[in-house]
C-alpha cells in the first residue's frame, strides 16, 4: 500500500497550509522545524519567534536532535493518521454522489463535500466526519418534510463515512502503523522528560516535578494533558501550574495563606460594595504577569468578579456595569476610588459613608 504523502497531509483540514497563515515568522518556523503550519502559529504565539524557539526548544533535552525529532513526529502523526482516513472515505463520497439521482458531490483529498442539486438549485457545504455541520442541518431539518430527501441523503453520507473509519482504524495496515508509531513516540519522550524532571513518587513531589517539565520544555507548556501523563498527576493539577519569563513556573493560584492575610485585610467584605466577599480576585491576571501579591489581591463577591472580568450586565444607555484597567495602580485608584497605600484611611471612609446612608444621608461612595 503506498505511504501518505506530505502533500496528502497537508490537504487535510488539519494542519492548514502555510498560505492560510499568511505570515513569514509562522513559514520561517515551520520550515527550520519541518512541523504543520498550525504548529509553527501556535510556537510563535505562545512560545516566541524563531530565535527563541532555536535557542529553548530542546535546550534541556540530553540529545537534542532526537527530542525534536520526536516532538516533530508527534505534530505530524495525528494529521497523517486523519489522511488515511481521508483517502478511504473520499471515495465512498464521490461514490454516493455519483448514485444519487437528485444530488451531484465534489470532494477533495481534504474531505470537504459540496454538495448540488441542480433542481432545486441548493447548494451545501460540509467537511464529514470532521466536525462539519452536516449533522446540525439534518437535526435542525428532519422534521421539514419539504427537506426530508436533503437529510437522508446527509445522514446516508455520514452513516458511510463512519462505517469507513471505523473498519479502517480496526484493519487498515497503514493507519494501525502510524497509530503505533505514535504511541511509541509518547513513550519514548515521556521517558525522556522523566529522566530530566524526575519521577514523583509522592503526591507532594508532583507540583515540583510539573514545575521542572515547564520550565526545562517549553513544548509541554502548550499541552497539560501530556504533562499530566509524565508527572503522573491530574489534568487539573497540571493545568494549575503556569509559567512566565519573569517568573518562570508557578500555581496559578495564589497561597492559602496568602488568601486568608486578603480576607482578614479586606474583613471578609467586597472591596467595591462592602457586601460579603467571595473571591480573591488577581487584579492583573497570573496568567499575564500579575504576581501572588497583596497589592495585586482583592476580596470580590460575585457580582463584582464577574464585572472585573468583563461580564457586566448591560444598562439602559447601552453601557455596561464592568470595569476595565491596565495596572494595579489604575484598579486601586479608578475603580477603588483608594490608593493601595491609603487602603485602611480608605475602610474607615467606606465605614463611615454606610453610617451615612444607613441614616437616610446621601452617600458619596461611588460603585461603578
Amino acid at each position: 500500500m503506498t505511504r501518505i504523502t506530505r502533500e496528502e497531509v497537508t490537504g487535510t483540514p488539519h494542519p492548514d497550509p502555510l498560505s492560510m497563515f499568511d505570515n513569514e515568522a509562522v513559514e520561517r518556523i515551520a520550515s527550520r522545524f519541518d512541523i504543520p503550519a498550525s504548529t509553527a502559529a501556535e510556537w510563535k504565539t505562545e512560545l516566541g519567534d524563531l530565535e527563541t524557539l532555536t535557542q529553548t526548544l530542546g535546550a534541556n533535552a540530553p540529545d537534542s536532535e532526537r527530542y525534536l525529532a520526536l516532538v516533530r513526529r508527534r505534530e505530524w502523526l495525528p494529521y497523517e493518521r486523519e489522511a488515511v482516513l481521508r483517502s478511504r472515505t473520499v471515495p465512498a463520497h464521490r461514490w454516493l454522489g455519483d448514485k444519487a439521482e437528485k444530488f451531484s458531490v465534489e470532494s477533495d483529498s481534504g474531505g470537504k463535500l459540496e454538495i448540488h442539486n441542480e433542481e432545486e438549485r441548493w447548494h451545501y457545504s460540509t467537511s464529514i466526519g470532521s466536525g462539519g455541520s452536516s449533522s446540525l442541518y439534518a437535526e435542525h431539518h428532519e422534521n421539514d418534510p419539504e427537506k426530508q430527501d436533503r437529510v437522508a441523503f446527509l445522514k446516508r453520507l455520514e452513516r458511510t463515512d463512519s462505517i469507513i473509519r471505523e473498519y479502517t482504524r480496526r484493519y487498515d495496515s497503514e493507519w494501525i502503523s502510524l497509530a503505533r508509531e505514535e504511541q511509541s513516540v509518547r513513550r519514548e519522550l515521556i521517558s525522556l522528560y522523566r529522566d530530566v524532571a524526575g519521577h514523583p513518587h509522592e503526591e507532594t513531589q508532583k507540583k515540583e516535578v510539573v514545575k521542572r517539565l515547564k520550565e526545562s520544555f517549553p513544548y509541554l507548556r502548550l499541552d497539560n494533558r501530556f504533562t499530566a501523563r509524565v508527572a503522573d498527576c491530574s489534568l487539573s493539577y497540571a493545568r494549575r501550574i503556569t509559567y512566565s519569563s519573569e517568573r518562570g513556573a508557578e500555581s496559578r493560584r495564589a497561597p492559602p495563606a496568602l488568601k486568608r492575610e486578603v480576607r482578614e485585610r479586606d474583613d471578609g467584605k467586597c472591596v467595591v460594595c462592602g457586601e460579603e466577599g467571595t473571591v480573591v480576585h488577581h487584579v492583573i491576571p497570573h496568567g499575564q504577569g500579575g504576581p501572588h501579591k497583596k497589592d495585586n489581591l482583592a476580596l470580590l463577591c460575585d457580582r463584582h468578579h464577574e464585572y472585573a472580568h468583563g461580564r457586566g450586565k448591560e444598562q439602559v444607555d447601552g453601557s455596561y456595569d464592568t470595569v476595565e484597567y491596565d495596572s494595579r495602580e489604575a484598579f486601586w485608584n479608578d475603580w477603588i476610588d483608594a490608593d493601595f497605600d491609603d487602603y485602611e484611611l480608605w475602610q474607615e471612609r467606606r465605614g463611615s459613608e454606610r453610617e451615612s446612608a444607613d441614616s437616610g444621608e446621601q452617600s458619596t461612595f461611588a460603585e461603578f
